[in-house]
């Protein structure tokens, strides 16, 4: 198995290494503030970052237009630099202004830290927009560095001020201040070349032209193009943030942020099962367009194993005798006193990962439709289950709602990549 994964991704060279590192490193920049905000904020101000950043998952996915995603795949169009920006710029500032309706309405005593983690917010989806064109150009160096900028440095920076005894406020005005600089002065100028290249040489490239209105014919070409995926995407995102948004309904914020940072925990190892499926993706495409069912069994198995080898470790993790040290010395207090819901996680870890590891195996299947629909009624279950066992068993019985809802899921993932495996066959 260990071979296998090796060669998937030997298969991509550098650039899945440095896309892997890229990934890798937005789940070390949601450590690093679990951390910090956890330990020198409070585990009531955690509750707060956990449900604003539940909220800014759907809110912000809704309003990139899967952006990303066709500048960094869909090599039938050549996606315009500057037009891009004009729809991401005025995109993300609608989803900032209703998240911060949204936020100010239900947690208003951090009225002052909830705006600038959604300007924050705001800026780091410009970047989610400039990734994707420096995929597109294969400028995977680029991409790694920004992203180990802003989501490895730059976090470590904010997370040693407040250690310093530097006010959250000021810490984290100091990172949206530096998260911008960076957006300015290392993207930015890479972002306007390719623009350039786009562009008549005689015309210069004007970048106040990305500050304009995007024209409603823009805006209905890339809806014709992206509104499926787009849809598809943002009820995905829901399913990852409707267990914090049930917790914040049945709960207090110090609730919500031992629920999320323990779900948090139990997600350690998905970056790096992302990574690899994302590189293996390309494979299993071409294996199911050439009705290779040998290679596409083993790629598909070969995740699996990975998966549930990953899930295998936090349950580990989670038996450990260490294990209340460990969260009293990381985290904060109130962790090793709930130190029991690591077991529903631990358990949850065997089905989110399986979730992880074959949602891609279906996709390489095409089956996008499918896909939309299993989202949704997924997110119905998640929510029906989490609000119900919440109200009737706390916390707990949240948790093991999400996990009752990510076992359906896996069920008819499997029978839906079953029945995909049939067809091809024959």
């Amino acid at each position: 198995m260990v071979r296998r994964l090796q060669n998937i991704v030997k298969g991509f060279g550098g650039d899945a290494f440095l896309a892997l590192v890229s990934t890798a490193s937005d789940s070390f920049y949601q450590w690093v503030m679990l951390i910090a905000i956890s330990k020198f904020c409070g585990i009531d101000v955690l509750g707060h970052y956990l449900f604003a950043t539940a909220l800014f998952i759907p809110m912000f996915r809704g309003f990139s237009f899967s952006q990303r995603e066709i500048s960094a795949g869909n090599f039938t169009i050549e996606p315009n630099v500057i037009e891009s920006f004009q729809i991401r710029i005025w995109s993300s500032a609608i989803a900032f202004i209703l998240s911060i309706i949204i936020l100010c309405s239900v947690e208003r005593s951090s009225f002052i830290l909830i705006i600038l983690w959604t300007f924050i917010k705001y800026v780091d989806s410009i970047f989610d927009l400039v990734a994707g064109i420096y995929q597109r150009n294969k400028n995977y160096k680029r991409m790694a560095l920004s992203s180990i900028m802003r989501n490895a440095i730059l976090p470590l920076g904010t997370a040693g001020l407040m250690l310093g005894g530097v006010d959250p406020i000021w810490a984290f005005t100091a990172h949206g201040a530096l998260i911008s600089l960076i957006l300015l002065f290392l993207d930015l100028p890479k972002m306007r070349a390719y623009a350039a290249a786009q562009c008549d040489p005689a015309a210069p490239v004007r970048t106040g032209a990305a500050l304009r209105l995007p024209s409603r014919n823009q805006i209905k070409i890339l809806w014709e193009l992206a509104g499926p995926l787009t849809a598809a995407l943002f009820i995905a995102t829901l399913n990852i943030a409707a267990a914090r948004l049930s917790g914040r309904i049945l709960f207090q914020p110090e609730q919500v942020g031992l629920i999320g940072g323990f779900m948090q925990l139990g997600n350690i190892f998905m970056p790096l099962i992302t990574g690899i499926t994302q590189a293996a993706l390309p494979r299993l495409g071409r294996a199911y367009a050439a009705k290779d069912v040998v290679q596409f069994g083993k790629i598909s198995f070969a995740l699996f194993l990975l998966a549930e080898a990953c899930a295998a470790v936090i349950l580990f993790l989670a038996l450990l005798p260490a294990r209340d040290e460990a969260l009293r010395l990381f985290f904060n207090p109130a962790f090793a006193a709930a130190a029991d819901l690591l077991f529903p996680v631990a358990i949850g870890a065997f089905v989110a990962y399986f979730n992880a590891a074959m949602g891609p195996v279906k996709m390489a299947q095409l089956q996008y439709k499918n896909e939309f629909v299993q989202n949704i009624v997924t997110l119905i279950v998640l929510m029906t289950a989490t609000l119900t066992l919440g109200a009737w068993y706390g916390t707990a019985g949240l948790l093991w709602g999400v996990v009752l809802s990510q076992t359906f899921r896996s069920i008819w993932l499997y029978i839906t990549i079953r029945s995909g495996m049939t067809s091809f066959k024959a």
